[in-house]
């Protein structure tokens, strides 16, 4: 027997956390809580957001380098229209 805590949202169960390889079709028992059900993120999901958060601020001030521009070999071509 496992037990598996989560929640139901639109009929549909997410389970809150890692979840063991499951057989393909087995038995199983929900019970529903009379709570309501806290939102919920993998932990893995808010570490990302608060990294990217961190680098953000921390590149806030820094200068961008001066890239060279790509010399194609050949000059440019302009279209215009002779009026």
């Amino acid at each position: 027997m496992q037990a598996v805590k989560g929640y139901v949202e639109n009929g549909q169960f997410f389970p809150m956390g890692k979840v063991t390889q499951l057989p393909g079709r087995i038995k199983a028992v929900l019970t529903i809580l009379d709570e309501p059900a806290e939102i919920f993120k993998p932990d893995n999901e808010l570490d990302f957001w608060k990294d990217i958060d961190l680098l953000v601020d921390a590149a806030a001030d820094e200068k961008m380098p001066d890239f060279p521009r790509l010399n194609f070999g050949r000059e440019l071509i302009t279209f215009s229209e002779k009026g």
